[in-house]
């Protein structure tokens, strides 16, 4: 209950007393109604950016109302449908948190704070949130009066005439749409059994439930992307140094195993993945930017999976810089000033560490031109060589 402007009229009427009595009185009902309300509200976890809701005992199409963060969400973001006597409604999420709340004839029929993220983004998630699933026997028997849940023989490699009949098609193909790269044994083919386990299993996600569909090797995703990519498997298992998601067999930490809007199915441009994880969001933002990082990425310089030398690099690190910078290869011995070198086996300013390009320059960006770490260069130099000598 909320205090309407009428409930402020009788407090002023009934004086200093009882307008306190009465006072508390109406913030202890909105308190408790705030209380209850909070105890009817759940906190999902949705991996896509579309939630699902079911009403086995559907009311009209129109009494229904779909409200978003606390206002009427668009109709451009809301599909109510009726499919017999099963009202399906299909909500899309903003990424992050959404607030869902669902009327069935004016009275709260649902309500949630929906978490809309990847699984490659769980630590964003609050804890509390719990997955929203699907396919659990519970889950399913919703649907199944009209839709197909088992799956047939035809389904692992359907003929591309039949595409539309596949078992997971119907319901799933929209979560693609618009998708200008597509992985083709999935989106093109629709052979989601190739990844997609068919029967009911136990899943970290589901405790209490059986789960159908999950991936058929738990959380090991790079076991079945290297069932097909054999050639990337055999190049990282030959380098030295390998990258962490690869290391934890998580390839889709970066790829998107159905589709992207972005090249190699990446989840986002490359550079954006890179400084996301690696916390260097500031980088992109200095005066002075690599130039490089702006026309290639971090890719330019770094093996995204891994590497037979340090940090990801794809060469000796000098070797990285030369390429680009030719003229400074030619006046090795010679730069910035005659006679200076611009590699040996210790840099005087981190005795711990070689001689390189790095020594002085800042690999990805800086406040000052060159990508000097100091805009006095005299005052740089005296880092290496004491005043006076």
């Amino acid at each position: 209950m909320i205090p309407t402007a009428r409930h402020w009229q009788l407090l002023y009427r009934r004086g200093a007393i009882g307008t306190l009595l009465a006072l508390a009185c109406l913030l202890a009902i909105a308190t408790a109604a705030v209380a209850a309300d909070d105890e009817e509200r759940q906190t999902l976890w949705s991996q896509t950016q579309f939630f699902h809701l079911f009403d086995p005992d559907g009311a009209k199409v129109e009494d229904y109302r779909v409200f978003l963060n606390n206002a009427p969400a668009p109709a451009t973001r809301v599909r109510v449908n009726r499919h017999r006597s099963n009202i399906h409604i299909r909500v899309t999420l903003d990424h992050g948190e959404n607030m869902v709340r669902v009327e069935k004839a004016k009275q709260v029929f649902f309500q949630a704070a929906v978490f809309a993220a990847p699984g490659y983004e769980s630590d964003l998630v609050p804890e509390e949130a719990v997955p929203r699933l699907f396919h659990t026997g519970k889950g399913e028997s919703a649907c199944a009066p009209c839709h197909r849940m088992e799956p047939k023989r035809g389904d692992v490699v359907p003929k591309a005439t039949a595409i539309k009949e596949q078992i997971c098609y119907p319901c799933h193909a929209h979560s693609f749409d618009n998708l200008p790269k597509r992985h083709k044994p999935a989106l093109d083919q629709w052979r989601c059994l190739l990844c997609h386990q068919r029967d009911f299993a136990d899943s970290d996600l589901s405790p209490d439930a059986p789960l159908r569909y999950t991936i058929a090797e738990g959380a090991e995703v790079a076991p079945l992307c290297f069932k097909c990519h054999k050639k990337k498997r055999k190049q990282i298992e030959g380098y030295s140094v390998i990258h962490g998601p690869i290391g934890m067999d998580g390839c889709t930490m970066c790829h998107d195993p159905h589709g992207s809007k972005w090249r190699r199915l990446l989840q986002n441009d490359a550079t954006t993945l890179c400084v996301n994880c690696h916390e260097m969001q500031d980088v992109l933002e200095q005066p002075h930017v690599h130039g490089v990082i702006k026309k290639q990425g971090c890719t330019g310089c770094h093996d995204p999976h891994g590497s037979s030398y340090a940090l990801q690099l794809k060469s000796k690190l000098n070797d990285l810089c030369y390429h680009c910078h030719g003229a400074i290869y030619k006046q090795r011995r010679n730069h910035p000033v005659q006679g200076h070198p611009v590699s040996g086996p210790k840099d005087p300013g981190a005795p711990e560490s070689p001689f390189t390009c790095i020594s002085c320059h800042s690999p990805h960006a800086s406040e000052f031109e060159k990508l000097l770490p100091e805009e006095d260069v005299m005052m740089m130099c005296t880092n290496c060589h004491a005043m006076g000598r």
